[in-house]
């Protein structure tokens, strides 16, 4: 029996004994084949050099494409009865912008991103949806690269929609664990929306 996982290939679990691990990328370590893949996928138009502004200790924070992160956190006062919560969002130089949102009120038809990350931080929390969320294409649909500081605070989106597109993307390429992913994430929203 062997432990699976990143730097875990050819250890044996029984006896822990030292086994020879193997290298990725054909012989070149992990880090220099990270970041011949992140340059491989980078474009233009999404790639971003200067400083980002993470912030720690919120519910989920998320970079963007133009230097800028939005970072959600549970507002003072926040109970499962209030879950108000304060959605800031820092550009790249550094001014930031605060927004209070109730998440029970988000209409998934006309939201914003900041609107939507709210109300995914809302869900997981609240243990409807886990943390896959995050790493789905559901804010943005497909394209993450054009997600910017004014298009997350201020451009209304179908988020409806961008879910049923990456479903039927899905299935159409045969990826039904992706489908059912999406499927999830679909039948939490429509029940959310069910109980406005």
């Amino acid at each position: 029996m062997s432990v699976n996982g990143i730097g875990a290939t050819g250890y044996s679990m029984a006896g822990y004994g030292v086994g020879k691990t193997q290298r990725n990328m054909a012989g070149k370590n992990f880090t220099n084949g990270a970041i011949q893949s992140s340059r491989a996928n980078a474009s233009e138009k999404s790639s971003y050099n200067g400083p980002y502004h993470l912030r720690m200790g919120g519910m989920v924070s998320r970079a963007l494409s133009d230097g800028g992160n939005v970072t959600v956190y549970e507002a003072d006062g926040y109970t499962s009865e209030n879950p108000m919560v304060k959605v800031v969002t820092t550009s790249a130089d550094g001014q930031e912008h605060e927004q209070f949102i109730d998440p029970r009120t988000v209409d998934i038809s006309k939201a914003t991103e900041n609107e939507m990350l709210a109300l995914n931080a809302y869900l997981v929390k609240e243990g409807k949806l886990d943390g896959n969320v995050y790493s789905s294409s559901v804010l943005s649909g497909a394209d993450l690269s054009d997600a910017d500081v004014s298009s997350v605070m201020n451009l209304k989106k179908n988020f409806f929609s961008n879910v049923k597109e990456m479903m039927e993307m899905q299935y159409n390429a045969h990826n039904f664990a992706g489908y059912a992913q999406y499927k999830k994430i679909w039948d939490v929203y429509d029940l959310f929306m069910s109980r406005k």
